[in-house]
């Protein structure tokens, strides 16, 4: 599960992802070790390319295997593993606290990352069950 992030099997073989001198968002699938993904810098809250050091992965087990999909108030759609860590914020102190993914409900804020981090609100949340591989 994504508690361990030495352990982590949360992100979906086909989320996309953003990798250094690539046009476009490859597959995290496609991804190889070696390769420059784009990630948050949560010491600066800001976005950096990471160099990829292990990459595998596995295939889904019932524990695990319960994806959310949370829709933004921007229409975008972020999907990931139920136990996914994801940044909230406490209104009205603006201070960010970590809840699961499964945890989130409508009228959240949670912290999500463009060009520039922001908060945006969470219009509604769904469940499905999934038993595809994932990043390992």
């Amino acid at each position: 599960a994504c508690r361990d992030p030495l352990d982590a099997d949360c992100i979906p073989e086909n989320c996309q992802v953003l990798v250094e001198g690539e046009s476009q968002g490859l597959k995290i699938s496609d991804v190889r070790e070696g390769n420059k993904v784009m990630c948050v810098d949560t010491l600066t809250d800001t976005l950096k390319y990471v160099k990829v050091a292990k990459l595998g992965f596995r295939e889904s087990d019932a524990a695990d295997a319960e994806l959310v999909t949370l829709e933004l108030e921007d229409g975008s759609n972020v999907t990931m593993t139920a136990d996914h860590p994801v940044r909230t914020q406490n209104q009205p102190h603006r201070i960010h606290s970590v809840l699961s993914a499964g945890s989130v409900i409508p009228g959240a804020r949670i912290r999500c990352t463009r060009l520039v981090p922001q908060d945006l609100e969470v219009k509604s949340v769904s469940r499905r069950p999934d038993i595809s591989p994932r990043l390992a």
